[in-house]
């Protein structure tokens, strides 16, 4: 195996660009609350869709010069492991593959209070840090704690990367199917 990347001053987001369910803009509205304050790190949106055109916008309005969209790219695990910190803000989401990727590659989190999945990976203050649902300030608040703490960063990914971990030793569908169908 090989040794563990150097993380980075990289936020990352992996979305599809999409305001139902997703609530993609709310990313790109927490990070214009303290963009400014930490030019030395990065907001990278990784995917496209509907409302690509739309953040791309906001974030020359706003003058947010430390925000990169490649959209849709094939190379979304380097980057995931050059990414300190990962957000989902999606509003409803059934098991997230984003976060479970973010997980994987040992970044800490910071996600909304959604319906679904997330809440069985990310619980607050231990695995990562929550903010209510459409909360861009409390949003922001929680990645700015995460850039200014180095051991939090490291403290939360490394609990959720266990929590995780367990999660897929208890494979309840396998079990099932075997209680099941011997």
């Amino acid at each position: 195996t090989c040794a563990p990347q150097e993380k980075q001053k990289l936020i990352s987001f992996v979305s599809r660009l999409e305001s139902k369910h997703k609530n993609a803009f709310l990313a790109i509205k927490a990070w214009s609350l303290i963009a400014k304050k930490y030019p030395d790190w990065k907001l990278m949106i990784l995917g496209d869709g509907s409302l690509k055109h739309e953040m791309e916008g906001y974030c020359k309005d706003h003058r947010m010069e430390n925000v990169e969209f490649p959209g849709f790219v094939n190379n979304v695990r380097d980057i995931l492991q050059k990414s300190a910190i990962s957000l989902n803000v999606s509003n409803c989401e059934g098991f997230p593959m984003g976060v479970a990727e973010a997980i994987a590659a040992k970044n800490a989190l910071v996600v909304t209070d959604s319906d679904g999945g997330a809440r069985d990976m990310i619980i607050h203050k231990q695995t990562g840090l929550v903010a209510a649902k459409n909360d861009a300030a409390g949003l922001a608040g929680h990645i700015e704690q995460l850039i200014m703490d180095e051991n939090l960063r490291n403290q939360l990914a490394e609990n959720a990367f266990r929590n995780l971990q367990k999660l897929a030793e208890r494979d309840t569908f396998t079990m099932w199917i075997k209680e099941l169908f011997g």
